[in-house]
């Protein structure tokens, strides 16, 4: 329970950061409506993108480099596109960020690390 308060604190003061990053790389590579932006303490995944386009992020990301933390946003944002994990989604994740396997295994390799 302490790491959830601790969690939503924290997040009160990256949301407006993650928010305009949002809006940039879907700006540069998607152009899709994102209906909200949502930071909060998840350690199931780390992001998720609804049929509603909301974009929920978990807070675990504050822990991890930029170049990661954009592959994730970079990931949910292709969700608005292809609601799936099919080739064409891949196709998308793979245009918008050519080197993204070594992000995806940055997150494999360094989850524990990514916590409070």
């Amino acid at each position: 329970m302490v790491r959830q308060l601790l969690s939503r604190v924290v997040a009160q003061d990256f949301q407006s950061d993650m928010e305009r990053r949002v809006h940039e790389l879907n700006h540069l590579f998607f152009q899709k409506p994102v209906k909200s932006v949502v930071l909060k303490y998840n350690t199931s995944n780390w992001g998720s993108c609804s049929s509603a386009s909301n974009i929920n992020l978990s807070t675990c990301l504050l822990f991890a480099p930029d170049d990661v933390v954009d592959y994730v946003i970079i990931h949910e944002l292709a969700h608005l596109v292809e609601m799936n994990h099919s080739s064409r989604f891949w196709k998308l994740v793979e245009e918008a960020m050519p080197d993204y396997k070594e992000k995806k295994k940055w997150l494999k390799q360094n989850w524990q690390t990514c916590n409070f």
